[in-house]
């Protein structure tokens, strides 16, 4: 759950990641396997701890043998997932969750769609928007800050200062 709470990797990336896509840095390189993009994400100290404590039964991966396949691991640990929410008492629990409070978290603190997207592997920013636009601050910021940039050099605004930013001024 800490991997794919803060790498914003998917089930079956995360359950099939090979020891060697972490670097002695701390940072994760991982190509996805749905969109084949390249993830690159420098993982916090305590995420790096616990995949380290893990015991070596697996091999070359942290939580997949590499005997069965890909899609099989990644079922067996969605369903394994979802035994230890509801053993927690969290409700409606989907592994995909975690993906998204990485998603929404960076976005909430003013990280651009755009690299939000790259973080998480989507082939296209227009996937991250479908998804998190409600979130977008950092977009939405910059685009407001355009337009009172471009209010300001309109010989409207100019004659009469804060008209068009004033709500009183924008109800009349």
């Amino acid at each position: 759950m800490l991997l794919m709470r803060w790498s914003g990797l998917a089930t079956g990336d995360a359950v099939t990641l090979p020891r060697s896509d972490l670097r002695e840095c701390g940072e994760l390189v991982r190509r996805r396997v749905k969109s084949g993009e390249l993830v690159t994400v420098l993982l916090p100290a305590p995420v790096i701890a616990a995949l380290e404590g893990l015991l070596e039964r697996y091999g070359p991966h942290y939580f997949w043998t590499g005997r069965s396949l890909r899609e099989t691991c990644t079922k067996y640990w969605r369903q394994r997932l979802r035994g230890i929410a509801t053993a927690a008492g969290v409700k409606n629990f989907h592994p995909h969750r975690l993906r998204d409070t990485l998603a929404v978290e960076l976005l909430r603190s003013g990280v651009a769609m755009h690299d939000v997207s790259t973080l998480l592997g989507h082939s296209s920013v227009l996937t991250t928007e479908r998804y998190y636009a409600d979130w977008n601050t950092a977009g939405r910021n910059r685009l407001a800050r355009i337009v009172r940039g471009a209010h300001r050099k309109d010989s409207l605004t100019q004659k009469w200062p804060g008209a068009v930013t004033s709500a009183k001024a924008i109800r009349s």
